[in-house]
Order: structure tokens, then C-alpha cells, then sequence
């Protein structure tokens, strides 16, 4: 009988012990980043080949520069503000006017942090296609914040 009481008394004291040593498994969540999640070409005083070909370009180009705004976004804190609501999103065009050099112009920015728009302001900026047009062309796009 002491045998019993002692291995129950032993057993009540390891028991809180023991689960203290359970450590909870860290929830894995993606990684944020803005995407490109649209471009289409806006107005265009070119002709259509030169335009059609621009946007073709700047599309390229656009996707090409996702890696560098998401290494500058890797320290950026890009979780929702929980007052916030809604989709995080930055719009703006790209116009070349008889340069193969777009002048970058942000249109509307919602929810978006000041640091993700400096990141893909900095990746934006001199972005250049290897058409001139005769004209100026107008490249619209836009970025969400997402995972």
C-alpha cells in the first residue's frame, strides 16, 4: 500500500513537469510581399506597333523587378493593420515620351506602408524598355500586397 501512495505521489508531481517541457509548434505563415498583379497600356499618342510593343517591354521588365522588390521588402513589416480593412494596392504608370526611359508617376496608394512604396519606387526608377516610341505611351500598373 506505502508502494502504491508513493508511485501516485510521484506520479502527481511529474506530470506538471513533464508538460512544461511541451513546446507549441510555430505556426507557418507565408511571406508577404507586394506582387504585380496588373499592367496595361493607358493612353498612347504612338503608333500602335511602337505602343503595343512598349507595353510588351515594360511588362518584362516589371516582372523582372519582382526579385528586387521583394529583397527590399524582406525587412519591411508588411502585416495588416488590424484597424484597416480592404485590399493594400498601389497603382501608377509608367510613361515613356520618345525615350526608351519610363518616367515613373505613383496614381493611388491604399494601405499601403510608406517603406513598401519607397521599395518599389527605388525598383521602379530609370526603368527603361529597349523601344523609343514615336509618341508617348502610357503603361498603367498595379501592385497588392499579398503572400
Amino acid at each position: 500500500m506505502k508502494h502504491l501512495a508513493l508511485a501516485l505521489l510521484m506520479l502527481c508531481f511529474a506530470a506538471p513537469a513533464s508538460a512544461d517541457i511541451v513546446m507549441p509548434m510555430p505556426i507557418a505563415r507565408p511571406a508577404l510581399t507586394a506582387r504585380l498583379v496588373s499592367v496595361q497600356l493607358g493612353s498612347a499618342s504612338a503608333p500602335t506597333a511602337d505602343a503595343s510593343r512598349v507595353e510588351r517591354e515594360a511588362r518584362a521588365v516589371l516582372a523582372r523587378s519582382q526579385a528586387r522588390i521583394t529583397r527590399c521588402l524582406s525587412g519591411v513589416d508588411l502585416r495588416r493593420d488590424p484597424l484597416r480593412s480592404g485590399a493594400r494596392t498601389l497603382r501608377g504608370r509608367l510613361v515613356f515620351n520618345r525615350s526608351a526611359r519610363g518616367r515613373l508617376q505613383i496614381d493611388h496608394t491604399r494601405g499601403f506602408p510608406r517603406a513598401a512604396r519607397r521599395c518599389v519606387e527605388e525598383a521602379l526608377s530609370g526603368l527603361a524598355v529597349r523601344t523609343s516610341p514615336r509618341g508617348s505611351v502610357e503603361v498603367r500598373f498595379s501592385y497588392r500586397i499579398g503572400s
